[in-house]
Order: C-alpha cells, then sequence, then structure tokens
C-alpha cells in the first residue's frame, strides 16, 4: 500500500517527457530514516526531492506525482553517466530529471534495507515499469552512482536484488473455489502477462537503443551534447551541390569537410560544414565511399551547382 504524502516544493513539469529510468537512492548516514528525508525534501532551499521512500518495515510514501519531476539526478558531476539511457539522453541535452522516477529508501553505506523493505521495493518497481511500460532490467532500473559516479548511493542497497524480485510475480492470495463450481479458470495473471510482454520487448528496445547510441557516434568518436543543437542551427535549406531541398525520402545531411574522426575540435566550427542530399553527400562529399573525404567538396559542389543552374 502506497500512502500519499506530497511535497509542495522542489518539483517540476517533465516538459513532455516521460519516465524511462528507475533510479534507487538510499537516504544515507547520519540518519537514513524516513522523517529526515522528508524534511530535508520539504525545505525549498534545498531544491531536492524525490518521488518515493520504501522504509524498513515495508511502508511506501509517495512525495511526488510520477507525471512529474522529482529533483534528485539533475547533477551528474564531470564524467558522463554509466548508464546507457541517461548519458544517451543527457548527451542530447535532456534533465535526467525529466526522464526518471527516483525511488529513497531506509538504507545507507553501512546498512541495507530489510528483507520486507526489498520486497515492497521489487513490488513498486514492478507496478511503476508495468505503468510506464519501462523495461524491468539494469539499464533501466538503476543506482544514483551509475548517473554519478562520486556518488555511493544507494548505498548497501542491491538493484540487481531488487530486479530479481521484481521480475518474480507476486503470489496470489488462495481463494477456496465453491464446491458447486466446476469451472476452472485458465485466463493467465494479469500481472504475469504484462511482465512477460514487458520481457519479449526488451530485446527489441535494447536494439533500438543500441542502434541510437551507435549513430551518435561517427569513426569512434562520440558527438558531443552541443552537435544536435548545432546542426539544426547550420543545415541548410538546399542542398549545396545540386540545389535540392531536402525530402522525407532523400533527407539534406550536414556534413563535415575535414573528417570529425580526425578532427573532432572542429565538430561545431561553421568553417567546417556543408549542407548536402544524400546523394550529393555521398558522391561528391565522400566520392561514393565514406570512408574517403573530398577534399575539395567545396569547390566541386560549387562547380556542380553553377553547371546546373546553366544548364538549358
Amino acid at each position: 500500500m502506497v500512502v500519499k504524502n506530497l511535497l509542495k516544493v522542489n518539483f517540476g513539469t517533465r516538459h513532455g517527457k516521460k519516465p524511462l529510468i528507475l533510479v534507487i537512492h538510499c537516504i544515507g548516514l547520519p540518519s537514513p530514516i524516513a522523517e529526515s528525508a522528508i524534511s530535508h525534501f520539504s525545505n525549498p532551499n534545498n531544491e531536492v526531492s524525490s518521488h518515493y521512500i520504501v522504509k524498513r518495515n515495508g511502508d511506501v510514501i509517495q512525495l511526488v506525482e510520477e507525471n512529474l519531476s522529482a529533483w534528485c539526478n539533475g547533477q551528474i558531476g564531470n564524467n558522463l553517466p554509466k548508464n546507457p539511457v541517461a548519458k544517451f539522453h543527457y548527451q542530447l541535452g535532456i534533465s535526467l530529471n525529466d526522464i526518471s522516477i527516483s525511488i529513497e529508501t531506509e538504507a545507507s553505506e553501512v546498512e541495507d534495507l530489510t528483507l520486507q523493505g526489498y520486497k515492497s521495493l521489487a513490488n513498486l518497481v514492478r507496478d511503476i515499469c508495468i505503468r510506464w511500460q519501462i523495461p524491468l532490467d539494469r539499464n533501466h532500473i538503476c543506482g544514483h552512482r551509475d548517473i554519478k559516479d562520486t556518488k555511493t548511493c544507494p548505498g548497501k542497497v542491491s538493484v540487481e536484488k531488487v530486479i530479481s524480485l521484481a521480475l518474480v510475480p507476486p503470489i496470489q492470495p488462495e481463494i477456496p473455489t465453491p464446491i458447486i463450481s466446476l469451472k476452472i479458470s485458465t485466463q493467465p495473471d494479469p500481472v504475469s502477462t504484462q511482465i512477460t510482454l514487458l520481457q519479449k520487448l526488451l530485446i527489441l528496445y535494447q536494439k533500438l537503443l543500441s542502434l541510437l547510441l551507435e549513430r551518435n557516434k561517427l569513426g569512434g568518436v562520440a558527438r558531443s551534447g552541443r552537435w544536435f543543437a548545432f546542426r539544426k542551427q547550420h543545415i541548410k535549406k538546399e542542398c549545396e551541390a545540386c540545389g535540392k531541398k531536402g525530402t522525407f525520402l532523400n533527407p539534406l545531411e550536414l556534413h563535415h569537410v575535414k573528417s570529425f574522426s580526425q578532427f573532432p575540435e572542429l565538430e561545431c566550427d561553421p568553417e567546417n560544414v556543408m549542407t548536402g542530399c544524400r546523394r550529393c553527400h555521398q558522391l561528391i562529399f565522400h566520392l561514393d565511399n565514406f570512408r574517403s573525404i573530398n577534399e575539395n567538396a567545396r569547390a566541386d559542389a560549387r562547380a556542380l551547382l553553377q553547371r546546373i543552374k546553366a544548364r538549358p
């Protein structure tokens, strides 16, 4: 059972995003109890909060509605998150608070959560994953230190144990079957069915995520967080080689005159980019081989465009 004790401060909107990951925290020393955390979260000067707190006795307290953003995972430090989903969205410039649900636990760096606490935490995680269609795996259920590597949070709490317990559907109480009823239900348990569907969809989701992560790389060098905004600002409306506008089947692409893999420092240099359609990008800018770079791309594109404009 979840008891609501909603905060009046320290939360915001998700800016159109939906929860994609669950982040497990521990309240930590010196006072790893729910009342201490609630007092801290209720102070507007602290600018921190969490969606839930799971107590050692198994009680669950909700502090922020799931459709709102709690302020628990915004700071990541100097290094990128280890969690691949968080890393990918952070590089897109998306606040991790907008895509996460945070759960605090009455545990610390030296004290683990109780078995009853683990069971309640696992049930809560399972319910949230079903509600928001989040895969129950280590890429989507993580600890705070997977977001910010300078943190020891969630302390002694084992994320793997939480996932393992959450993957087991809850045991339904036995209800005596009336003697007059001879019909045996063959309907599958709805929770088990939804968990199975999530597990089947997980493989497809991971493949899609892998493709998206690879799309954000070129030559083994990861794009910076500035690239997407830079591309949107500097891509032109027409191909610089043939003059055609982009279409759904032939979109315009931003090309680095000097290879990004060799000169990553020029990634967001306006003097080092050209706009081309997919065909010209391959034939003119890369000489029909994406492993090659045409050092005379600007001159060749300009000459081709002039000839096209001058054709009878």
